[in-house]
C-alpha cells in the first residue's frame, strides 16, 4: 500500500501542478471572438476523474501491474516445474514467493482508485476549489484561472499547440504535451455556446491530431453531479472538526 500511496500522492501533485501551469501562447490581449464559454470547477468529482484517467489511460499504470502479475506468475511456474524435475528435493519457497508477490501486484492494481480517495481527501481540505473559464472559437481559446471571488487574466492558447485530445463521458482533456486542458461537457458548464457546438469544434480539432475516447465509466464508483461532490467534501469537513 505505501508503493500504491507514493504514486497516488505523486500522480495528483503532478496533475494539480500540469493543470495549474499549463503553457500558454501568449497573454489574450487582442479582442476575442467567442464560441463557446465552458467553466471547470477543479472540486473532487473533476480531480478524480482527471488522475484516474491519466493513472489508467494516459500512463496506464494499471496495465503495467497486471503485466508485472502475469511475468511473476509466470516464473513462479518456470521455478516450480524445474524445481520439481531438475531436483531430488524440490525447493518451492522460490514459487510461493513469486505467487504471493504477483498477488501484491495485482491488488496495488486494484485498490488505486481507493488509495487516489485517500489523497484527494487530503489535498482538499481545507482548500478552496479553483475554478477554469475557457472561451473557445475556431482559432485559439482563452483560459482563465483563479477562485469565485478572484479570477486571473485569461491567456490565449493556440489549437496548434494542442497535441492530443482525449475524451471520456463527462470531459474532455486537450493535451499540450503532458499538461492537460480540462474542458468539462456536461450542459451546465456551458455559460456561452451549446453542447452542440462543443463536439463541432472538438469534432473539427480532432481530425488533425490524435483523438482517443473512451465510452465506458472509468470510474467504479461514479461520481453523478457535483451536488454528490459536495456532500462528500461537507462530510469529509465534519470528520476531521
Amino acid at each position: 500500500m505505501e508503493e500504491n500511496k507514493e504514486i497516488i500522492e505523486k500522480e495528483v501533485t503532478e496533475t494539480e501542478a500540469e493543470v495549474a501551469e499549463t503553457e500558454v501562447v501568449e497573454e489574450a490581449t487582442e479582442e476575442k471572438v467567442v464560441l463557446v464559454e465552458n467553466e471547470v470547477k477543479f472540486n473532487y468529482r473533476t480531480m478524480k476523474y482527471l488522475n484516474m484517467y491519466i493513472i489508467k489511460h494516459k500512463k496506464k499504470t494499471f496495465l503495467i501491474y497486471v503485466i508485472f502479475s502475469i511475468l511473476t506468475v509466470g516464473v513462479a511456474v518456470y521455478s516450480f516445474i524445474d524445481s520439481y524435475l531438475n531436483s531430488d528435493k524440490p525447493d518451492f519457497i522460490f514459487p510461493v514467493l513469486f505467487v504471493l508477490f504477483a498477488v501484491y501486484m495485482m491488488y496495488q492494481g486494484l485498490t488505486i482508485e481507493k488509495a487516489l480517495d485517500k489523497q484527494l481527501d487530503k489535498f482538499f481540505a481545507g482548500k478552496e476549489t479553483t475554478i477554469q473559464i475557457t472561451e473557445i472559437n475556431d482559432e485559439c481559446m482563452y483560459v482563465a484561472r483563479g477562485t469565485k471571488d478572484e479570477m486571473g487574466e485569461a491567456v490565449k492558447v493556440d489549437w496548434a499547440s494542442i497535441s492530443e485530445i482525449h475524451e471520456i463521458p463527462d470531459y474532455y482533456y486537450l493535451f499540450m504535451g503532458n499538461n492537460p486542458i480540462v474542458i468539462d461537457k456536461r450542459p451546465q458548464a456551458n455559460t456561452k455556446g451549446t453542447v452542440e457546438d462543443l463536439k463541432a469544434i472538438i469534432k473539427e480539432k480532432s481530425l488533425s491530431r490524435k483523438f482517443v475516447r473512451v465510452d465506458k465509466e472509468i470510474l467504479k464508483t461514479p461520481i453523478k453531479d457535483d451536488e454528490q461532490v459536495e456532500d462528500l467534501e461537507s462530510s469529509e469537513e465534519t470528520k476531521e472538526e
